[in-house]
């Protein structure tokens, strides 16, 4: 795998400490209940900018995605109906899947409210199909 595109217009190693893996469930919050282009592209992709901060940087130029397994599903829930509670208009599906081989890489990157949170590095020849759905539920589903 290869990632030149993570490493342009920065100089933070955001890979480091970064692995790949192909056996766990994953989980994102996507806008319909079909995965779009637009899901699956970082901030950075999107024109976020900022120069001061390996940490935020790497953030930026990752996908932020959850571990859904028995320990993590109950608090991912009850966080996307938090924000989909102020915002229904905001991303309504979750997308659950598993990567294949050469996606990309994956770091651990727990938040003071999230300890199940992921930052993933997309290869340089990242395409959806390199994802396995193994889901996609409305977040309304978890309300009855």
């Amino acid at each position: 795998m290869e990632f030149e595109s993570i490493h342009v217009d920065t100089d933070c190693n955001c890979i480091y400490g970064a692995s790949q893996d192909i056996d766990s469930i994953y989980v994102r919050k996507i806008s319909n209940l079909e995965v779009l282009e637009k899901d699956l592209k970082s901030h950075w992709e999107k024109g976020t900018r900022i120069d001061d901060d390996c940490n935020l940087i790497c953030g930026y130029k990752g996908l932020s995605i959850n571990i859904w397994n028995e320990n993590s599903q109950k608090s991912i829930i009850t966080k996307f109906l938090l924000t989909f509670g102020i915002s229904q208009k905001s991303k309504s599906s979750l997308y659950i899947f598993k990567f294949k081989e050469n996606a990309g890489l994956l770091k651990h990157t727990p938040t003071k409210d999230d300890e199940h949170h992921y930052t993933f590095y997309k290869s340089d020849n990242f395409k959806p199909e390199m994802l396995e759905k193994v889901e996609i539920k409305e977040l309304r589903s978890f309300l009855e």
